[in-house]
């Protein structure tokens, strides 16, 4: 779980130029959808949540430029609760 984790903030940060913000919504929409409903307590939820969000961010040709402050900004933004989760489980992989 943890793998995913540092994957997934790597590529985050890594990115560093900034998406236009159509591609910040397409990617958003999708971690949202991803972090929907998910019990930070259940492992089995948490398992659910990392593999939908790999699935999001092994999309590099369209998502290699949105940056975390990008995706942060629109996700509290769209979705603030997706976000809190979000941030749990990154909390998790410190």
């Amino acid at each position: 779980m943890k793998k995913y984790i540092i994957i997934l903030v790597g590529f985050l940060t890594l990115s560093s130029c900034g998406a236009d913000q159509a591609t910040v919504d397409k990617m958003t929409n999708e971690m949202c959808e991803a972090l929907s409903g998910v019990d930070t307590s259940d492992l089995s939820s948490l398992m659910d949540a990392a593999i939908a969000m790999m699935d999001v961010t092994s999309k590099e040709d369209e998502y290699s430029s949105v940056t975390q402050a990008q995706m942060e900004s629109s996700m509290k933004e769209k979705c603030p609760d997706s976000w809190k989760v979000f941030e749990e489980i990154l909390a998790m992989g410190e």
